[in-house]
């Protein structure tokens, strides 16, 4: 049930990210975003990683591959609201890959981070894993890969290729 479950929001969620998402993204760039979403939601539907291992994991290989993987394992405390229910994982996992991308310009990164809060407050309603926990499919309505799509949507913007 709760692999149905989290299919049915994986593409409720990619649907209206597809929405949202800039119109002036050229096919290439948006092929990278889809690939985000997708490997996103594989590793974490497959149990290798959670939430934000997940993202962080991807957004590297995308976006800074230089990073050495062992950064993957950093995070590995911030799921499942840093393993207490607060601060989404996948979240506090975004601010994490902005600075990993962008580890010299603290201004974008801190700019980048209000953004992607603001997005993931209007797209989930609330930022805390307790709140996000939906009792009734025994999961979380949070898209990990709506998270690195949205991760990469941001850096691309920027101007930020791989």
């Amino acid at each position: 049930m709760k692999t149905d479950y989290a299919k049915q929001i994986t593409d409720l969620t990619r649907t209206a990210f597809a929405a949202d998402c800039d119109c002036g993204i050229n096919p290439t760039k948006a092929e990278i975003i889809e690939e985000c979403i997708r490997e996103t939601e594989a590793l974490f539907m497959s149990g290798s990683h959670h939430c934000a291992e997940a993202v962080v994991s991807v957004i590297r290989k995308h976006f800074s591959p230089e990073t050495p993987e062992v950064v993957v394992r950093l995070v590995s405390g911030l799921g499942g609201g840093c393993c207490s229910g607060c601060i989404c994982g996948a979240l506090s996992a975004a601010t994490i890959a902005f600075g990993m991308v962008l580890p010299d310009d603290k201004e974008s990164v801190e700019r980048l981070t209000r953004s992607m809060h603001t997005w993931f407050k209007e797209t989930y309603g609330a930022a805390c894993c307790r709140v996000l926990q939906d009792k009734q499919h025994d999961g979380c309505r949070v898209s990990p890969g709506a998270v690195a799509g949205k991760l990469a949507e941001l850096l691309l913007a920027l101007g930020i290729v791989r």
